[in-house]
């Protein structure tokens, strides 16, 4: 197809491909030289619209000379920055034009057989969403919000005891979605479950709002437009 560009050509199997927030750059992990390292494909032509019709793409190492497994990148809103997951367990920030990195997890509650754990950016960029295992007990994670700053702590939002995941931000940053399996079949041990998409309110202004019907919502707009023209 005209519409599909191939990226890499290589041996070593690659994964978890994200595009920047602007469409020009991807990130991705790539397993070559026996071990997993981060890489970006960037448009270097401005005249270049997209990848699919692109006619130069650089593509380069997030890191030379990698010694540990980096994976699972994922661009910050504004595309300045790029998280990874290091060594399995511990989750990075990488400055994209400065190079410096910074620590956001220990290692100690968050990590994965498997290579990578779920998280997410906040939109504003200022926090995380992550799964972590806060009783050491993978894998029955909870689901933990933290500071993009680096060096502060964890906080476990589920505290279920169950398998809880995959979580992502949404309502703009006042809520969060993830599946869990505490009401459905469990996973004592063996095998076999079912998830339930649950969400997590980080405000009761969020709640409040989710909860109003949709004559609520339009009586709510009409009681704010008559408060803002109060205060003129």
């Amino acid at each position: 197809f005209n519409t599909v560009k191939q990226i890499t050509n290589t041996a070593a199997a690659e994964a978890d491909v994200v595009f920047s927030p602007d469409g020009k750059k991807l990130a991705y992990a790539s397993e070559r030289d026996g071990i997993w390292n981060i890489f970006t494909a960037e448009l270097t032509r401005k005249e270049d619209i997209n990848f699919p019709n692109a006619t130069v793409i650089e593509e380069k190492p997030l890191f030379e000379n990698n010694t540990v497994d980096r994976r699972a990148p994922e661009f910050s809103p504004d595309g300045k920055e790029l998280a990874f997951i290091e060594d399995r367990d511990k989750l990075m920030v990488m400055d994209l034009s400065s190079g410096k990195t910074r620590q956001i997890t220990d290692g100690s509650l968050c990590f994965s057989t498997y290579g990578s754990f779920g998280y997410s950016w906040s939109p504003d960029g200022k926090w995380f969403t992550l799964s972590c295992s806060a009783r050491n007990h993978y894998p029955y994670d909870d689901i933990c919000i933290i500071s993009a700053e680096g060096g502060k702590p964890l906080h476990n939002l589920t505290e279920s005891g169950y398998t809880d995941g995959v979580p992502q931000w949404v309502l703009g940053g006042n809520a969060i979605l993830f599946e869990s399996e505490r009401y459905g079949m469990r996973n004592h041990a063996s095998w076999g479950t079912l998830n339930d998409v649950m969400i997590v309110f980080l405000n009761r202004k969020a709640y409040e709002d989710f909860k109003m019907t949709k004559q609520q919502k339009e009586l709510q707009k009409e009681i704010d437009k008559l408060s803002e023209k109060g205060n003129k």
